[in-house]
């Protein structure tokens, strides 16, 4: 058997079984030390370039897949680079590319549409979607089927995105679409409801200050349910819990209460701009004692 030699015709040792020297020795400092191609396009290449060194598999013109056969798992000692598109247009359609991993998409310049793929050719693979510009309260992002037999989240219609940064997680398993919405909100898709609860700084409140407890964000929309365990500690006085918006100090709504801490609610509570607002306690009197232990809200 002949010498293996590289493109650049440098010889290299036999290969592994063939000689008592073992493994193929890489001449240093090279791009090219070692290549598998078919015609000019590299299906592997290594390079020893110092302070370079690389591995290449597969090349920009056949774009050949890389599958790993059996139930091995695969390990990585460094980090992970992942491909990335960006969507951006004036109010239009996009394909959603197969390859793509990460989708950064910008709405600023009106409504765009995501067409999903056909979910046989992505099984078991996972996208994200980010709201680049936070422009989706203004300007939604929609995921459209390629089927109208296919579900996401076990519903038959496309999925609305219509809060500034939405982050989404996007999975198939080769017939239907599952989402996980991180830190937004949507509809559509069957994706049931966004729920936040927050546990206030301090518990109870004394005298008619207004005093900062906690704060939450909360996206453009109609909240569906408010609800907090609130009250006056004594049932003596008149308690007050107020959502403030952070941008301008314009109240969204203001719970009182002269009972004894209890659940209190409120429905259809529309948030016109998604901000962050502030969850302020006090009572009508010096001596009163605002209590709220749990806010809840719910889209």
């Amino acid at each position: 058997m002949p010498l293996h030699k590289n493109l650049s015709g440098l010889e290299l040792h036999y290969p592994m079984g063939r000689s008592s020297e073992g493994a193929l020795q890489l001449e240093d400092d090279l791009a090219n030390a070692y290549q598998v191609a078919l015609g000019v396009d590299n299906q592997l290449n290594i390079s020893t370039v110092n302070g370079s060194e690389e591995v290449t598999i597969g090349n920009g013109v056949q774009n050949p897949k890389l599958t790993l056969s059996g139930s091995g798992l695969f390990s990585s000692g460094g980090g992970h680079k992942y491909k990335t598109a960006t969507l951006t247009g004036g109010g239009g359609t996009h394909d959603l590319a197969e390859e793509s991993h990460v989708v950064l998409v910008d709405t600023s310049a009106g409504t765009e549409q995501i067409n999903l793929p056909a979910p046989a050719n992505v099984t078991n693979q996972v996208f994200l979607i980010i709201d680049k510009l936070s422009s989706f309260a203004t300007n939604n992002l929609v995921l459209h089927r390629s089927d109208v037999a296919e579900k996401i989240d076990n519903a038959t219609s496309d999925k609305t995105l219509s809060d500034s940064g939405a982050r989404l997680w996007l999975f198939c398993d080769g017939a239907n679409w599952f989402t996980f919405l991180d830190g937004a909100s949507q509809s559509g898709g069957g994706g049931g409801a966004t729920k936040i609860t927050l546990s206030p700084s301090q518990h109870t409140v004394t005298g008619t200050t207004e005093t900062l407890v906690g704060s939450v964000y909360l996206a453009a929309g109609t909240i569906s349910t408010v609800s907090a365990l609130f009250g006056e500690q004594y049932a003596a006085h008149t308690a007050s819990l107020r959502l403030r918006k952070f941008t301008g100090g314009g109240i969204l709504h203001t719970f009182t209460s002269v009972s004894a801490p209890a659940a209190v609610s409120t429905a259809s509570l529309v948030v016109a701009g998604a901000d962050w607002y502030d969850v302020f306690l006090f009572t009508d009197d010096a001596a009163g004692v605002a209590f709220c232990s749990g806010l809840f809200i719910e889209y």
